[in-house]
């Protein structure tokens, strides 16, 4: 559209490779939890399959009755294994199903819109569109494209439906004829930092560049906010292992101590 077909790919690569590298930085700061969360999936099998069945052997031949969270524990591992193929198609169905509404226009809103609410994550995926935004923007901007059609091929970019919407009505506000910066300002989920540092451009006829300043910023704090992240759920998910292994063993130990003082 703007005859810089070449200088438009070499930006066009650049922003891939930036979005490709917050991405992969997001990845790398789930590796450990995803890990934690297989050692607890791995500690709670052992003792349900292993140690709490012996426990329960040891309750019956001296004909005592099992604590309550024993036996609840004994009837979760008899259930699972008597209908564990039951469990692993229920699972696969629900996952199924859910992939399927996701993919639904109600189902991809339902999805965009509990990433942008999720605690703990909400503010890191806000940073993440508006970086986008304000990236496409710019390398749209800065080769000639009209402003409304930056405005929604930026909110394609975006890849989040709800924060396009809120994008796509700024842009009526701009067909009608406000400034850029007025339109943006105080929509759901923008964050106000944008549509100010497009005033600044706006007044000096430099808005490409503020809102390559804007990306810039936004990109920074995210690689702050994703090692921010992956420092603070490590130690929730280690009291979280701790909590679940401790309620494990109290289960299993604390039935044979009852035992041990009674006998």
């Amino acid at each position: 559209m703007s005859g810089t077909l070449d200088e438009s790919l070499k930006r066009i690569a650049y922003q891939q490779e930036k979005d490709a590298a917050m991405m992969s930085k997001i990845r790398g700061a789930m590796v450990y939890p995803a890990i934690v969360l297989v050692v607890i999936l791995v500690v709670v099998a052992f003792m349900l399959f292993t140690v709490v069945p012996q426990v329960e052997q040891l309750y019956e031949d001296l004909g005592e009755e099992l604590p309550f969270l024993t036996q609840l524990m004994v009837g979760v591992a008899d259930f699972l294994g008597k209908f564990w193929w039951a469990v692993l198609i229920v699972v696969g169905l629900v996952i199924y199903f859910v992939r399927m509404y996701f993919k639904t226009e109600g189902g991809t809103k339902a999805k965009d819109q509990m990433k942008l609410n999720v605690p703990m994550f909400k503010g890191l995926f806000q940073k993440l569109y508006m970086a986008r935004f304000a990236r496409t923007s710019q390398i749209l901007l800065s080769t000639g494209v009209a402003m409304l059609d930056t405005m929604h091929l930026s909110g394609d970019s975006i890849n989040n439906s709800v924060v396009k919407n809120s994008i796509d009505e700024a842009a009526d506000k701009v067909q009608s004829g406000k400034p850029l910066s007025e339109a943006l300002m105080g929509r759901d989920y923008i964050l106000p930092f944008l549509p100010q540092m497009i005033s600044i451009g706006e007044q000096s006829g430099r808005i490409d560049e503020m809102l390559g300043k804007v990306a810039q910023v936004y990109e920074d704090e995210l690689d702050e906010q994703i090692k921010a992240l992956s420092t603070m759920i490590e130690p929730i998910l280690m009291v979280f292992l701790a909590v679940v292994a401790g309620g494990m063993i109290g289960a299993v130990l604390f039935p044979i101590y009852a035992l041990v003082s009674k006998f």
